[in-house]
């Protein structure tokens, strides 16, 4: 459930570059200098590397309490900054859907112009790339900056945090692009299919995934003026940074800028995330037809289609999404198993089809996988597509040629999740999303070691008890009737 806000996505800016009191404790640590396709593949190597890498990472928390989880990364020049805050969409300001989003993104775009005054006076050695997204339960904001300028890039967050202006003019711009980026995106067939059955899933948080709710409803300045006082609160913030900076440096300067703020514990929604328990949530057992709705096109021209037409007839042809669900193992060692593979099983039934699939990883937060098939033309029995492809690969794994076959597993699992463990931006993605999910800042390492060890029995026990059987949950647009 902890997965991005179902209508909110970055602010994604990108520039043309120009040239104290508390303890400091070793935590769990670890990451990597070494791209993703040369990760060690054997136990042995395996062991090596993590324990090399352990050194890598410290962590200190400032006199108001925020945690700083620093990672060294000695041979990168860019650092990244990760402002990790809890509270996320679920507790909106006035249950406003979309308003910690806006806030978040008032934050970023004010960030934004105060790196740009740095600059332009070369305060700076680059501009930074910014960005912020919203998720269910925390949100984040993420700077990408040369490792000189750390410190400068903390004094300009922090400045726009405590003393940014919220402006009229500011605020009605923001909100309308937000709302424009959700029509369009309320309008994909595959995400409709996606929020109805998330909606069953959590119905606590239904409104999150109910489309005909509407974005940012009835809002005014002074909700939005009220609703920022709340990204104050100390309480709400986790520091992550992965720099080459050295680790004194990094803290002395968090100490320095976001030592200033204080917490505010009336402020109900700015409750610090709880180290996630393992969930009751069960797929439901449902074979639904839905209806879907679409945005037709043409590619006749406006020019011949006359100043009124009496008819729009679509000329693309439209197929349906179809999505599978079902309950992933509640042993947290077992999910990089199930979702490895979840992810083998995308590759063939692309492979077989030419369709595109997409993959939804299971979380302890979330405990269920699924693959959301996009466009399936209306005579293809995609059904009996899945249950041959489940089939077929638990038979290959238990065949002479298994040990390959999880080896294949193995790296596709390593692609889709390390792809981009040399980025700093991606570890300290990769380190709050462990942060959130288990406690674990170095969860995503954990797995990496539980998916190496792992045997053919252990992926073939995965495969029987959840995948080789019809999966619980299946969701067709209500046309596949006809």
């Amino acid at each position: 459930e902890n997965e991005n806000f179902v209508v909110i996505k970055e602010v994604d800016t990108d520039f043309q570059n120009k040239q104290n009191t508390s303890a400091e404790t070793n935590i769990e640590k670890s990451s990597s200098e070494i791209p993703s396709e040369n990760l060690p593949k054997t136990f042995d190597a395996t062991q090596n590397f993590l324990a090399n890498q352990l050194e890598l990472f410290k962590s200190k928390t400032l006199s108001n309490g925020i945690p700083v989880i620093y990672k060294h990364s000695p041979l990168q020049s860019e650092s990244a900054i990760r402002l990790e805050i809890s509270g996320g969409e679920e507790k909106s300001f006035l249950g406003i859907r979309g308003m910690e989003s806006l806030i978040l993104r008032i934050v970023t775009e004010n960030m934004l112009m105060v790196m740009k005054e740095y600059y332009n006076s070369d305060a700076i050695f680059y501009m930074p790339e910014i960005t912020c997204e919203t998720g269910i339960n925390s949100g984040s904001i993420t700077i990408k900056c040369h490792s000189q300028d750390i410190y400068r890039c903390l004094q300009a967050a922090i400045g726009s945090i405590v003393f940014g202006d919220v402006t009229p003019s500011i605020a009605d711009e923001t909100v309308f692009n937000m709302q424009r980026e959700y029509k369009f995106l309320a309008a994909d067939t595959s995400f409709q299919t996606y929020c109805n059955f998330m909606q069953r899933i959590y119905p606590k948080n239904k409104k999150l995934y109910n489309l005909k709710t509407p974005l940012l409803a009835n809002l005014n300045f002074e909700n939005i003026q009220n609703a920022y006082t709340h990204i104050l609160d100390a309480s709400r913030y986790t520091i992550i940074v992965a720099t080459s900076q050295d680790f004194e440096s990094v803290t002395k300067a968090a100490e320095e800028n976001f030592g200033i703020l204080q917490k505010h514990p009336k402020i109900k929604i700015t409750t610090k995330n709880e180290i996630a328990e393992k969930s009751t949530i069960s797929v439901p057992e449902i074979k639904e037809y839905i209806s879907l709705y679409r945005v037709f096109t043409t590619d006749i021209p406006a020019e011949l289609a006359g100043e009124r037409p009496a008819k729009l007839i679509p000329t693309t042809e439209f197929n349906d999404p179809v999505h599978y669900y079902s309950n992933a193992p509640n042993n947290i060692d077992e999910l990089p198993l199930y979702n490895s593979l979840l992810f083998e099983m995308e590759q063939r039934i692309e492979k077989a089809t030419g369709l595109e699939v997409k993959t939804k990883i299971a979380s302890v937060k979330s405990p269920f996988g699924g693959l959301q098939i996009l466009s399936v033309p209306r005579l293809l029995d995609i059904d009996a597509v899945l249950k041959r492809t489940a089939t077929q690969l638990a038979e290959d794994i238990l065949s002479q040629k298994g040990e390959d076959i999880i080896m294949g597993i193995k790296t596709k699992w390593q692609f889709n999740i390390l792809s981009d463990i040399s980025s700093n931006i991606a570890v300290t993605e990769l380190i709050a999303k462990g942060l959130n999910e288990t406690g674990s800042q170095i969860q995503y390492l954990k797995d990496f070691e539980i998916i190496n060890k792992a045997t053919v029995v252990e992926f073939s026990k995965i495969m029987e008890e959840y995948l080789i059987n019809f999966p619980p949950a299946s969701l067709y647009y209500e046309s596949r009737l006809k």
